[in-house]
């Protein structure tokens, strides 16, 4: 079994375990030579006297790597370790997996989801192309990760299942993959696919047809518990209308998922991109927060943090017209507005005639005790929903294991969830809440900030890899555990 501090073909340091699946287990590494941090994809122990769960393997090395996509994770190496077996190198992501987020959004928001799928619609058209079909789409194979600025990438994990023309199929004997054997995941799997029978680019289109469904709708078209009558429901029961579940999916939706999920293939889009490309011009059709502010994936600022108080109807200095406008991120939707009511009648202003060169620069009047009407807007903040400064990152106080640690940005909290040196169930708390939280719960307002850079954390175990034990202020409510001097109860 790999552990911390193995070196791997002779040339990667484990450093810890990121995770493990039914297929294989993922470590970060280090290049022991150059230096840099990789994601080490390792077979599992017990399928190493498989050969065609080897061949699954190295075909995923191969597949990936021919593709060349900024929407596929990149492949650096592919080796053979002598006491390990097969290992893959690839990019380290930072982020998280389109099921992880609906996990805890429920639901994606329509142009968030266009602008997923099209990009997932890109990399699949290589992959087509070259005549490679991936046959386990689902949202844990679609990883969210985060560029070097910030904004946010869709790209296609696992194509350890991927079907190949020559050279890449997988052949037993002189012929492909056995028909009638199952490799995916059920719920996503196109009627042929169910059956068992060869499949082609168009099952990878359903797969993308039910995504959607789950992102928008909030539940799986297909979701029976036991196998034979999810097959049923994929292949001959009749298929949920969406908007009988949701009714404010994008208008023109149903229409959309009873194309990409057609039972006949022919029926069905034949191209990712068209099918894309259509999602986005439903979705588009609604007003959300990235038609007005942004035109890239932005990440959420959380709309809890800290108010902005509401704007004087009093004039503006020069000086505060010269400072630079703080960018705001929120939902707004469209209101209709009405013109103030007129004010109280008032005495008119005497007029008196002055010379040219008594003129000068006016002064501001003193407030008047007569209340100003707000100014008129075509906009409004969500009701119930705060606008938060994006440029002040919330203060955190961490606790775990008779430890506590804070105050700690949004950003380097996060970056501690991500490389695991906090676990997402250590409590937290900050100013304005009534009481500590599981890291878990706050999940959605934590990964909505930048993460810090790694070497903002410091080189010791645990939370303290954040910053230096402290005592919680006086305003923090009680703690279950640790108590306020950071040993255990």
């Amino acid at each position: 079994m790999p552990s911390p501090g193995q070196v791997v073909g002779g040339r990667y340091r484990l450093v810890r375990a990121l995770g493990e699946g039914g297929m294989a287990t993922v470590w970060a590494a280090e290049h022991i030579a150059v230096g840099n941090t990789v994601a080490l994809k390792i077979i599992s122990p017990d399928l190493l006297k498989h050969s065609v769960a080897i061949a699954r393997f190295n075909r995923e090395a191969r597949a990936a790597a021919r593709l060349k996509s900024p929407y596929v994770v990149q492949i650096f190496d592919h080796d053979v370790d002598p006491e390990l077996g097969p290992f893959i190198a690839m990019e380290l992501l930072e982020g998280e997996s389109l099921a992880d987020r609906l996990e805890y959004e429920r639901r994606i928001a329509p142009q968030a989801l266009s602008r997923i799928l099209l990009q997932v619609a890109k990399a699949l058209s290589k992959a087509h192309a070259l005549g490679i079909v991936h046959r386990d789409l689902k949202p844990d194979n679609i990883f969210l990760a985060f560029d070097e600025d910030g904004a946010e990438v869709s790209k296609i994990l696992d194509f350890g299942v991927a079907k190949a023309d020559s050279p890449l199929t997988l052949e037993k004997g002189n012929r492909k993959t056995v028909a009638g054997t199952l490799l995916g995941t059920l719920n996503y799997m196109s009627p042929e696919q169910a059956q068992g029978r060869e499949v082609d680019h168009l099952s990878d289109l359903w797969a993308l047809g039910v995504i959607a469904f789950e992102c928008l709708v909030g539940r799986r078209p297909f979701d029976e518990e036991a196998p034979g009558a999810l097959v049923l429901q994929i292949c001959v029961h009749p298929q949920p209308v969406p908007s009988e579940i949701t009714p404010d999916v994008p208008e023109g939706f149903d229409a959309w998922f009873a194309k990409a999920c057609n039972r006949d293939p022919a029926l069905r889009f034949q191209h990712a991109r068209d099918l894309a490309e259509a999602l986005a011009d439903l979705c588009d059709s609604v007003l959300s927060i990235e038609d007005v502010t942004s035109t890239s994936i932005p990440q959420q600022i959380p709309p809890s943090i800290a108010a902005i108080p509401a704007p004087s109807a009093a004039p503006s200095r020069s000086d505060d017209a010269a400072a630079p406008a703080t960018k705001r991120r929120n939902v707004l939707q469209i209101v209709a507005s009405e013109p103030p009511p007129p004010p109280d009648p008032v005495d008119p202003p005497r007029l008196q005639l002055v010379s040219v060169d008594s003129l000068a620069p006016p002064s501001i009047p003193a407030p008047s005790s007569t209340p100003v009407a707000p100014p008129v807007t075509g906009v409004r903040t969500h009701p119930g929903r705060e606008v938060a400064d994006p440029t002040r990152q919330p203060e955190y106080h961490v606790i775990h294991g008779g430890t506590t640690v804070g105050p700690v940005t949004a950003g380097r909290l996060r970056r501690g969830l991500q490389l695991g040196r906090v676990p997402w169930s250590a409590s937290i708390w900050r100013v304005g809440w009534d009481r500590w939280k599981a890291a878990s719960e706050a999940k959605a307002e934590i990964l909505a900030w930048p993460a810090a850079s790694s070497a903002e954390l410091q080189d010791k175990p645990g939370i303290d890899a954040l910053g230096a034990r402290s005592v919680p202020p006086e305003t923090a409510p009680p703690a279950a555990s640790p108590n306020r001097h950071g040993g255990s109860k």
